[in-house]
């Protein structure tokens, strides 16, 4: 849920499908996030397990720790209905 003090605008519909549709298990929504994140965890992982130079390793464990933590982020999600 959004915490602000903001009025948030949007068109009807986008109200409609917020409060009956499963809109954060839908596309694109499923795909871009619920698909595609994980898949980039998984493709970090295998990049770090086969690199060999040191600093591009942690390099990518950087990014690896990010994509993770954005996941876990992404499991915390409340929507929050236009008003």
């Amino acid at each position: 849920m959004y915490a602000g003090k903001a009025d948030i605008i949007a068109h009807e519909y986008v109200k409609q499908a917020m409060e009956t549709l499963d809109v954060l298990h839908r596309e694109p929504y499923k795909t871009s996030q619920l698909t595609n994140v994980p898949r980039r965890i998984e493709m970090l992982k295998a990049q770090i397990a086969m690199e060999k130079d040191a600093s591009a390793k942690k390099m990518l464990e950087q990014q690896l720790k990010v994509a993770q933590e954005g996941f876990e982020q992404l499991k915390e999600i409340k929507l929050t209905p236009p008003t």
